[in-house]
Order: structure tokens, then C-alpha cells, then sequence
């Protein structure tokens, strides 16, 4: 909102003006200034003693980010989680494998080599195949590449991504079906708690 004053500099009113059409910046001194643009495309720049403005939480001290950019950005994270999650499982838990070929491998055509990965990925990938034993001819190595199950850690992710939702809408867990800290006692406190402050 531009800021109104009167002769002797008191705030006499505040003048609304929709975030879309105003740009913060600084100058080459290094004044920050607002530049807002007119309908008719013109536009003016308002020092910043003369404009009032509520910033969301920023990363440059200038321009302020919505609750809802935040959420988004929070969110994101929680499903790129999931769906490397359900990659990884249906790949059977297992990470990415590298069959090499060492000394004393037959030569094998890209063809064979296309062939026997089709037909070790039919017999091991997926999660009714983990476990599996493999059989490779003399020559050949399986390697692991990427990060083993035990350190993936994507039962605590998922719960935090629940966790997370909760709070960016101040909603109790347990009204979301978490139950991992619920207790009697404090759910019925937290539902008393969420009547009276919601």
C-alpha cells in the first residue's frame, strides 16, 4: 500500500496496491524502490519510506513468498519422495545393477547383451521376484549401484510428509490418521486444543 502523508509527515491514510503490479527492486545506489505500472502501461517508482509493505517469508529480504509457494515447495518434496519410493520397490527394494563382464566372459554381441539383461530383469525385477537368486556364466559380476534399502530411510520420509501437511494446514496429526505419538490423554487434549483455537 502507498503510504499518505500530510504536510508535516504524518500517516494520514494507506493507499492499497495489488501485489501483481509491483516490482521491489534496488537501485544502482542501492535504494530499494517499488516500481508499480498504471493500466494505461506507464509506471512510477515509490521510494520505499512511502510504501507499506508485508513481506512472507523471503529468501532475498526484498520480495516475500506465498504460504501457498511454501507449501508447494514442501509438498514437492514429500512426492518426489513417494515416487522415488514406489520406483525403488518395484524394482523389488532392490538399487541399480550393473552386470560387468571380467576376464575369461564369452564375447557377446550387443544383441546377446540385450538378451540376457531382458531375461535376468524378467526373472529379478520387481517386488514378487526379490530375493531371488541369480545365476550369472563364469565372467560375469553383479554390482550395486545407488543407495541399499537399509539406508533409504522412506518409512520416516513418509511419515514427516504427513506430519508436514498437518501443520501447513494446523491440523492436529492425529486428525490426519498419524498416530505414531498419540496417546489418550494427549489426543483428547489436542482435539480440545483444536476446537478452541481453530
Amino acid at each position: 500500500a502507498e503510504i499518505e502523508r500530510n504536510r508535516t509527515g504524518e500517516v494520514i491514510g494507506l493507499h492499497p496496491i495489488h501485489p501483481s503490479v509491483v516490482d521491489p527492486k534496488r537501485t544502482d545506489s542501492g535504494a530499494l524502490v517499488y516500481n508499480v505500472r498504471s493500466d494505461d502501461g506507464s509506471s512510477t517508482d515509490v521510494p520505499a519510506e512511502s510504501m507499506y509493505h508485508l513481506r512472507g517469508p523471503t529468501r532475498d529480504g526484498i520480495v516475500g513468498r506465498s504460504v501457498i509457494s511454501l507449501a508447494r515447495d514442501s509438498w514437492g518434496y514429500g512426492i518426489a519422495a513417494d515416487q522415488f519410493a514406489n520406483a525403488f520397490l518395484g524394482n523389488g527394494g532392490t538399487p541399480s545393477l550393473v552386470i560387468q563382464q571380467g576376464e575369461g566372459a564369452p564375447e557377446m554381441s550387443a544383441e546377446g547383451a540385450q538378451n540376457m539383461l531382458s531375461s535376468f530383469d524378467r526373472r529379478h525385477k520387481g517386488t514378487k521376484n526379490a530375493g531371488k537368486t541369480a545365476y550369472l556364466e563364469s565372467g560375469f559380476e553383479i554390482k550395486t549401484v545407488g543407495v541399499p534399502q537399509k539406508d533409504a530411510q522412506f518409512i520416516e520420509q513418509r511419515k514427516h510428509a504427513v506430519v508436514d501437511v498437518a501443520r501447513w494446514f494446523r491440523v492436529p496429526p492425529h486428525k490426519i490418521q498419524s498416530m505414531d505419538n498419540a496417546t489418550f490423554s494427549n489426543i483428547e487434549s489436542q482435539a480440545i486444543e483444536f476446537v478452541t483455537d481453530a
